[in-house]
């Protein structure tokens, strides 16, 4: 597979880290004409046959995993004296196993050849999509974190809106459900208190 990482990828990250709103739109701005930049010498490429490019994009849900949670941070602090969040996030060998599946498939359909890099790595993982799914809501409740109503189980005032909710990820924004989740929750608890 001849695969060419995010050019922009290292500015990206820059953006998602900047709380600054001027650096936001100027990194975004550079962003946008380094991209496009990169798609028309690209074209070009592949035009003159000089570098074919195939790009695919994945969406994987991990299995559930206890060694992969969210812990505050009580030594640092954000520029807003709020406590820092610390990830520890890892893929089982089972997901690793599964995505190395779904790229064997991809091979054999599409590309008819040997991917050369034909490891899953996990360190070119490049996340995108919204944290989602650890405290779900489903109709059974011996695996609901939350109910109908998105209150903790077990809990009588504690509720939590967010996608965190969700049974599955979407391969779209959440923003408009979470946004739906939020006006129903806040309709529910101005009825009920």
């Amino acid at each position: 597979m001849d695969y060419i990482e995010d050019p922009s990828r290292i500015l990206k990250r820059i953006y998602l880290r900047s709380r600054v709103i001027f650096t936001k739109k100027f990194l975004s701005i550079i962003i946008s004409y380094y991209n496009l930049l990169f798609k028309i010498i690209s074209k070009l490429l592949y035009l003159f046959k000089i570098k074919n490019k195939y790009t695919f994009e994945f969406f994987f849900s991990q299995e559930k995993n206890n060694n992969n949670f969210i812990n505050i941070n009580k030594a640092t602090k954000d520029i807003y004296g709020l406590h820092k969040s610390d990830i520890n996030w890892k893929l089982s060998k089972s997901d690793k196993k599964n995505y190395q599946k779904i790229i064997d498939i991809v091979d054999m359909l599409f590309l008819q050849k040997k991917i050369s890099r034909d490891k899953f790595l996990e360190d070119k993982i490049f996340t995108g999509l919204h944290p989602s799914c650890t405290t779900i809501t489903t109709k059974n409740k011996d695996t609901s974190c939350v109910d109908k109503n998105l209150k903790l189980m077990n809990y009588k005032n504690v509720y939590i809106c967010g996608s965190s909710v969700f049974s599955g990820n979407g391969f779209t924004n959440p923003t408009w459900t979470i946004m739906t989740l939020a006006n129903r929750l806040s309709a529910y608890l101005k009825k009920n208190y």
